[in-house]
């Protein structure tokens, strides 16, 4: 930054992004314990199962980034490690029946364009990069996996848009 003045504004600008990103997070997540209540109480175990085993793997892998060579290390064994996801995995199950069901109904797609520009723009400025991150998607079976999960967000954005939201004050 050239100046005091453009870090202060670059400081307050990305706090308040966070802070909006939060408030999402937060709206978001309110939407979807309401839309719970419309979810089978139980799921099919093995949907749990696999959803777990994801859960747990993309965990894996981030605390390998930070350094962790060992589920020893934690003092856990793999299938405790696993274990400590079938609470998120339940719900994102339950969730994924209730957005699903709302997609078919509202019929909510998502084009070949519009999930090539979602994956170009999180790949950042590079066009080689997009271009090489669309190939490996398509490549390695994730493509479709991504597509769901980005119609479940359009559904959930389709669901905030159509909601009536109030706020209440949390202090008289």
């Amino acid at each position: 930054h050239a100046t005091l003045e453009d870090l202060r504004r670059s400081v307050v600008d990305r706090i308040r992004e966070q802070k909006e990103k939060e408030s999402r997070d937060r709206l978001r997540d309110a939407v979807v314990d309401r839309l719970l209540r419309f979810a089978p109480p139980e799921v099919t175990p093995s949907m749990v199962d696999e959803e777990m085993g994801m859960m747990a793997a993309r965990s894996a892998d981030e605390l390998r980034r930070q350094g962790v060579r060992s589920f020893d290390e934690l003092h856990l064994k793999p299938a405790e490690y696993r274990e400590m996801f079938r609470a998120a995995a339940t719900r994102s199950v339950r969730e994924a029946f209730v957005l699903d069901a709302i997609m078919r109904a509202e019929k909510i797609e998502i084009t070949e364009e519009d999930m090539e520009r979602e994956v170009r723009a999180g790949a950042g400025s590079e066009k080689f990069a997009g271009d090489r991150l669309v190939s490996q998607l398509r490549k390695d079976g994730r493509w479709e996996r991504l597509r769901h999960k980005l119609m479940q967000d359009r559904t959930l954005d389709w669901v905030i848009g159509q909601a009536r939201i109030t706020e209440n004050p949390v202090c008289p």
